[in-house]
């Protein structure tokens, strides 16, 4: 019986990385992934699609993959799970001369104790195996009787005992009609896993970063990614102006000693960097990636009300309201943010352009808005709106630029 784990894979959504867990050798796991493009789910007609594994030694393996009902249903082979660690999976989808890759998500391969050279190497199976090799040169040497019926020979129960207790096999029937019962220990209990992510709530203003003072909380590096921050009433969240402290958080520096594929993000002389194609190792080559324009995205945000939660990603912050007007502070003015519906501007200023990704659910009391993002040389993004209208906002956020 295969078991499948189902994930979502965006086109457009590179980070943070997807990750499922898998067990060396146990090729009853499998994929089935939905995939979509900017969270819309793409129908699958007549495309080809293979998966591409990277293993933790280098060496890579592929598979055909099957399309059911609208999903990519993936089986893993035991060349793609022979070597624990990390393997990078990327799909490619192939139509006629067209042809998509997919951002590239992990399978972790956690090491197996049950394969064939741990089998023969425990206590626990060479005394099992001795048990039947004894009954087998029993079966050789037995003294003939008469003709008689048949014996039967047939497994009864299978129970599981402590870790490090001694194997046993029993006969619940007769000398006729054998009847075995076994007994074998349970493995050792494997490593804790990782901790899951960590919540902390503000109550009192002695718990906020900067003791005693309940309308500030800074994004830098007392600030981890895998906490969520939350408390009640006015404040501000202000990203850290040295951003080389908050990209060091984020993401991994550029090791010369490493391999890299397209689609891997690192930092590089202050600067987010994105590979579009394989780099092995060596010295840095600007020909294989591409500046990005990644960063801890708020200058400052202004509420008026209960502000719900803070989470940071890589690349960017997500800021969470209940209710109550918005105001973000950016290129030296006040901007009280709308609908965020995207028009056309003829005239700019210098630097502004249309953010990559930007949701903001509202109850629009009318207006229209667009607004506009600039990366300032210490990375924060400035924002420009046109139009200046009041609303009531439920949340938002800012995801990365161009």
């Amino acid at each position: 019986m295969k078991t499948y784990y189902d994930i979502t894979v965006d086109l457009y959504d590179l980070y943070p990385l997807k990750k499922i867990e898998a067990q060396q050798n146990n090729i009853g796991r499998g994929a089935r992934i939905t995939l979509t493009a900017g969270g819309l789910v793409l129908g699958l007609d007549g495309e080809s699609v293979t998966m591409w594994a990277k293993k933790p030694d280098g060496t890579v393996s592929y598979l055909s993959c099957s399309v059911v009902d609208g999903k990519i249903q993936a089986d893993f082979t035991s060349q793609m799970l022979a070597v624990p660690g990390d393997v990078q999976v990327e799909l490619r989808l192939v139509n006629g001369e067209e042809n998509i890759t997919t951002p590239i998500f992990s399978v972790h391969v956690r090491k197996s104790n049950i394969d064939d050279s741990a089998a023969e190497s425990t206590n626990e199976f060479t005394a099992l195996a001795s048990m039947v090799a004894e009954v087998n040169e029993m079966k050789k040497t037995a003294l003939k009787g008469d003709p008689g019926e048949a014996a039967t020979l047939e497994i009864g129960t299978v129970e599981a005992s402590e870790p490090g207790s001694a194997p046993s096999v029993t006969n619940s029937g007769t000398a006729q009609e054998a009847i075995l019962n076994f007994i074998l220990p349970r493995g050792q209990t494997g490593p804790e896993g990782p901790a899951g992510q960590t919540q902390i709530h503000f109550s009192a203003a002695a718990e906020f970063p900067a003791a005693g003072n309940s309308t500030m909380l800074y994004v830098d590096n007392t600030v981890s990614p895998a906490i969520i921050y939350t408390w009640t009433g006015n404040a501000y969240v202000q990203a850290s102006a040295d951003i080389s402290t908050v990209m060091a958080m984020l993401a991994t520096p550029y090791d010369p000693d490493q391999d890299y594929t397209a689609g891997q993000y690192v930092t590089y002389n202050k600067q987010y960097w994105k590979f579009t194609a394989t780099k092995s190792a060596g010295a840095w080559d600007v020909s294989k990636a591409v500046a990005t324009n990644v960063g801890t995205e708020l200058s400052s945000v202004n509420a008026n009300n209960d502000i719900k939660s803070i989470q940071l990603y890589l690349g960017y912050c997500v800021v969470y309201k209940r209710n109550g007007i918005v105001t973000i502070v950016g290129d030296s003015s006040d901007y009280q943010l709308e609908a965020g519906k995207y028009i056309a501007l003829t005239t700019l200023p210098e630097g502004y352009r249309p953010p990559k990704t930007m949701y903001i659910p509202v109850n629009n009391l009318g207006g229209t808005t667009a607004i506009f993002g600039r990366v300032e040389s210490n990375g924060i993004i400035s924002l420009y709106a046109t139009g200046v209208t009041s609303y009531w906002a439920y949340s938002f956020s800012f995801v990365q630029m161009y």
